[in-house]
């Protein structure tokens, strides 16, 4: 993001030779990382998700939509109902 103004300015000033954008570009840019993480994913979506299907018996697509409409007291309770014993 902080790259777009000075690319923008660089643009307006096409007339410079490549050289010029190169050392104008070179020595105002900081060298930094300019990544972000990645965003992790939610097994606990997932598994409800999964839970809601089983219990109506209906694809994924109407299950995502009931997952937005249900409450989390409805949510959790039908987690609980689905939960296998065992050890894990």
């Amino acid at each position: 993001m902080d790259t777009v103004l000075l690319a923008s300015e660089m643009n307006k000033m096409s007339s410079l030779t490549k050289q010029m954008q190169h050392d104008y570009l070179f020595n105002t840019v900081d060298s930094k990382k300019r990544f972000g993480k990645w965003a992790k994913f939610d097994d606990s979506i997932e598994m409800a998700v999964k839970n809601i299907m089983s219990k109506y018996g209906c694809n994924r697509e109407i299950a995502e939509g009931y997952y937005h409409l249900l409450s989390d007291d409805q949510k959790s309770e039908i987690n609980k109902e689905k939960v296998k014993g065992g050890k894990k």
